[in-house]
């Protein structure tokens, strides 16, 4: 995790056109956001382009930026609006079919939190993973953000009200009906 006061300190050096802490401020948010983006699409390709856009939007913005929001939840919003324009644009054209690429099960699968277990614990562990991830997926867009958000990049309800431009308020309430669909859809999983 970053240092709220060094993300300010490099900001301003790259609203000053400092490609050294540009390149600081890449290397320091590229992990956080690139999981994020590829949580939402399942697809390395579309969640490393997207990356890219996020950062060409900070270099485009820079010069404007003013330390309103945390660094951190200023570029996870940008993420979530690139990510939005994404599907905008996938839904005016046509989809790629491509009998070389890789499969769903051949995808990168993404660390979940908790990720520990020992070899005996593998093909459930993977069987749990597979199911939470198709649960999540079927989530409506506003409460799978939340829940990406929330449990997989560490926010706190006031972080992701700040990335969303939403009321804590109604956060809370998406992550309530959220976590219900999820017990739903998971109830095989349950102890």
């Amino acid at each position: 995790m970053s240092d709220p006061k060094h993300d300010v300190q490099l900001m301003h050096r790259v609203k000053t056109g400092d490609r050294a802490a540009f390149g600081e401020l890449y290397e320091l948010h590229k992990g956080p956001l690139f999981s994020f983006l590829y949580r939402l699409s399942w697809d390395k390709v579309v969640a490393e382009d997207c990356l890219q856009e996020v950062f060409i939007a900070v270099w485009k913005a820079a010069p404007n930026w003013e330390p309103t929001a945390q660094v951190n939840t200023w570029l996870f919003r940008i993420a979530r609006n690139i990510w939005i324009n994404e599907g905008r644009k996938s839904k005016r054209r046509p989809a790629l079919f491509s009998f070389l690429g890789p499969t769903d099960e051949e995808q990168p699968q993404p660390d979940f939190p908790g990720d520990e277990a020992g070899p005996e614990d593998s093909a459930l562990s993977q069987e749990a993973r597979s199911a939470v991830r198709k649960a999540i997926d079927q989530l409506p867009e506003h409460e799978r953000m939340v829940v990406l958000l929330s449990e997989f990049d560490g926010m706190k309800y006031a972080e992701i009200a700040e990335v969303l431009e939403i009321p804590v308020g109604t956060v809370k309430s998406r992550m309530s009906s959220a976590s219900e669909r999820l017990r739903g859809l998971l109830r095989k999983y349950q102890q």
